[in-house]
């Protein structure tokens, strides 16, 4: 058993964020499955990294507040990543089962001149929205 994806877990529940940002890159529509964790403790945020790769970016604040420290991950890793640990997330599990199903869009073909089918951008935007009603606390239905 792996302790550390066990840790890690607990984590993402409590300091973590699954989502999927969409974002125009030229005149296409792009989508990106982001997990990230924000935490004021650098040597957790950098263990995690050398852990499991990714990028950490630091947000100085002002002097009545410690720097924060935020650790993303994007894409297919992210995806494998939450796989990895699913059965052990509590809080965000619902969020990861979102980001999965949205991991087995990005290898598709489909599609449209050159860019994405209007089927796979209604199919994206839906689990998009899906996972910001979670996080915001509202169930889906």
């Amino acid at each position: 058993m792996d302790t550390d994806i066990i840790y890690l877990a607990g984590i993402v529940d409590g300091e973590g964020c699954i989502n999927i940002v969409k974002y125009h890159k030229g005149n296409r529509y792009r989508y990106r499955l982001q997990l990230r964790v924000i935490n004021t403790n650098k040597e957790l945020v950098e263990w995690i990294r050398d852990r499991w790769g990714g990028w950490i970016i630091s947000r100085e604040r002002d002097s009545k507040r410690r720097t924060v420290y935020e650790w993303s991950i994007h894409n297919l890793a992210a995806g494998e990543l939450l796989e990895d640990m699913i059965d052990y997330l509590i809080v965000k599990r619902d969020q990861a089962n979102v980001a999965l199903d949205f991991r087995a869009t990005l290898n598709t073909t489909q599609y449209k001149q050159g860019g994405l089918s209007q089927e796979l951008i209604d199919t994206r935007d839906a689990m998009k929205e899906a996972i910001s009603r979670l996080n915001k606390g509202i169930e889906l239905g």
